[in-house]
């Protein structure tokens, strides 16, 4: 994995400050909530606009799901077992992947509120009344010329209606539906890695590390190297390279709160090595209790 941060020499040709890719949009659980009562609010051009938006920021910010991840999903992708749900992200006629590693079974790992799950009912409840036939259909289906289809609605206009509301909600003129699924990275990276900063502090209080980290990575298991590469499957990453470059903003703020420099010349190059080591692993490691690869 190459390395995380680079520091250089202040100057006029550098900036003394550290230089990462780290998008930095992130939002909390109290903003996602607002986002998800003014969605269910609005008034859509039809009844049901509203909760299917919905469902699909509920898919990004709790599991992590690509913004065509979700739209795509099919009936069989939504499972659940006992107390345990997870969503199957996997190829199907409606949509493909964006690569091989994205491939993956997320559980749901952070407690649901009240309108989440009167949402999802709904949803579901929408489903049957048009599909009950089929368990292969898409959740977002709609009847088209006889046939089972995506909505357009759904493939065309909820990224973009969803962002809207998020801008308006957080204040942000950048942020956008993906910022969802940087939320959620950010937000496990808290209970895998176990760190504490300022921010983390104000994120992580609704969290259950101690049952995050038992879902991903087994019984009566703490923070460990594993933790970086259970991370990047359960955000369809191939390695941790990926998140830590581009997700991971609460740990590259940690480190760089660990990693003070004063000497001129040390800022022209990397200041530590990789955090985590993963060429031990030949096959990757996948979550706990859930199949890391899907059957259908």
């Amino acid at each position: 994995m190459d390395t995380i941060l680079t520091l250089v020499a202040p100057g006029s040709r550098w900036d003394h400050r550290p230089l990462t890719s780290v998008r930095p949009g992130l939002f909390s659980e109290s903003e996602y909530q607002t986002c998800l009562h003014a969605i269910l609010s609005s008034s859509a051009s039809l009844p049901d606009h509203a909760q299917l938006t919905a469902f699909i920021l509920i898919l990004a910010y709790r599991f992590g799901l690509r913004a065509q991840e979700a739209i795509g999903l099919q009936r069989t992708d939504w499972c659940e077992s006992g107390d345990l749900t997870w969503v199957l992200i996997r190829n199907n006629p409606y949509r493909g992947l964006k690569r091989p590693s994205s491939r993956r079974a997320v559980p749901l790992m952070f407690p649901l509120s009240d309108q989440e799950k009167s949402t999802i009912q709904f949803v579901f409840n929408r489903y049957d009344s048009l599909a009950s036939h089929t368990p292969k259909a898409p959740i977002l289906c709609t009847i088209d010329k006889g046939e089972l289809a995506i909505s357009p609605f759904a493939r065309h206009h909820m990224p973009n209606a969803i962002s809207q509301v998020l801008k308006q909600v957080t204040g942000n003129p950048l942020m956008t539906l993906h910022h969802a699924r940087h939320s959620f990275c950010n937000l496990l990276a808290l209970a895998l890695f176990d760190f504490e900063t300022p921010l983390t502090k104000k994120l992580s209080g609704h969290l259950n590390h101690a049952k995050i980290r038992q879902i991903l990575l087994g019984n009566g298991v703490s923070s460990t190297r594993r933790s970086a590469m259970a991370l990047a499957r359960a955000m369809g990453h191939a390695t941790p390279r990926t998140g830590f470059k581009s997700y991971n903003r609460m740990v590259s703020e940690w480190a760089e709160a660990l990693t003070p420099v004063s000497n001129r010349r040390t800022r022209t190059t990397a200041i530590f090595n990789p955090v985590v080591q993963i060429t031990a692993f030949k096959r990757p490691i996948y979550c706990a209790q859930f199949p890391a690869t899907c059957q259908g």
